[in-house]
C-alpha cells in the first residue's frame, strides 16, 4: 500500500521575481563583508543610483527584524541588531567552551599553511562554505583578519603558532609540502577559470550553502 503512494510536488511561488534588494541581500550575506555601492553595483549589473536606493529601501525592511544593515561612507555592510546583543553574546561565550569541530580544525590549518588567504580561496581549496567556521576561529582568537584595499584576508594568530609550538609559517610540520599541495590547488583553479573564456572550459567545485559538520 506504500508503493503506491504519490509523491507530493510543492506548489511553485506565483512570484518569482528576482528583485535588486534580492540580489544585494544575497550578495551582502554571502561575502559577509563590507561592500561599497561601486562594487554592488558592478556586481548586480545596476547602477550606484539603484543600487543605493534598494539598500535603503532594505535597510527599512531590517529595522524590526534581528539583523540590521548599516549604511556608512558608500558602503554596506550586514551585522546582527542590538535588540539581540545578549543573545548572541553568550552563543560566543558557548562557542569557545566547545572544542573545534572538524571543519574548524580544516579550515584552520589551510589559513595557517597558506594564510594571509582569501575566504574564496579556503572555500574552493576545502570544497564549501567556510563563512561559519571563519567566524568561530575569529570568536577564538585563533585566526587574524586583516583588510587589503577591498579585500579581506586571514592569517593564523600568534596564538595558534605559539600553541602549535613554532615561531612561524615556515617552521609548521611538512610545510613546503603542504604549501606545495595547495598551490596546485589554486593553479588549477586558475586554469579552469581562464578555461571558461577558451574551449577548455573545466567545472570548477561547486561550494556549498552550508558547511559540512557544522550545525546550527
Amino acid at each position: 500500500m506504500f508503493g503506491n503512494k504519490k509523491e507530493v510536488t510543492p506548489p511553485v511561488p506565483q512570484n518569482t521575481k528576482v528583485t535588486l534588494e534580492h540580489i544585494l541581500e544575497a550578495l551582502l550575506f554571502y561575502t559577509a563583508k563590507e561592500l561599497s555601492f561601486k562594487e554592488l553595483s558592478s556586481l548586480s549589473g545596476h547602477t550606484v543610483s539603484d543600487v543605493k536606493q534598494a539598500l535603503v529601501s532594505l535597510q527599512n525592511t531590517y529595522a524590526t527584524r534581528g539583523i540590521t544593515l548599516v549604511l556608512n561612507k558608500q558602503k554596506a555592510f550586514l551585522v546582527t541588531s542590538e535588540k539581540v546583543a545578549g543573545i548572541i553574546s553568550k552563543l560566543h561565550e558557548d562557542e569557545k567552551d566547545k572544542p573545534l569541530s572538524k571543519a574548524a580544525l580544516e579550515t584552520l590549518s589551510v589559513v595557517a599553511y597558506h594564510g594571509p588567504v582569501t575566504r574564496m580561496e579556503i572555500d574552493y581549496i576545502r570544497g564549501v562554505n567556510s563563512t561559519y567556521s571563519l567566524r568561530n576561529l575569529l570568536i577564538r582568537g585563533l585566526i587574524d583578519k586583516v583588510k587589503d584595499g577591498s579585500t579581506v584576508r586571514y592569517s593564523a594568530s600568534t596564538d595558534t603558532y605559539r600553541f602549535m609550538g613554532v615561531t612561524s609559517q615556515q617552521e609548521l610540520p611538512d610545510f613546503a609540502v603542504v604549501q606545495a599541495k595547495v598551490q596546485e590547488i589554486l593553479v588549477k583553479k586558475q586554469e579552469e577559470d581562464n578555461g571558461e573564456e577558451d574551449s577548455n572550459n573545466v567545472e570548477a567545485p561547486q561550494v556549498e550553502a552550508v558547511e559540512e559538520g557544522e550545525t546550527h
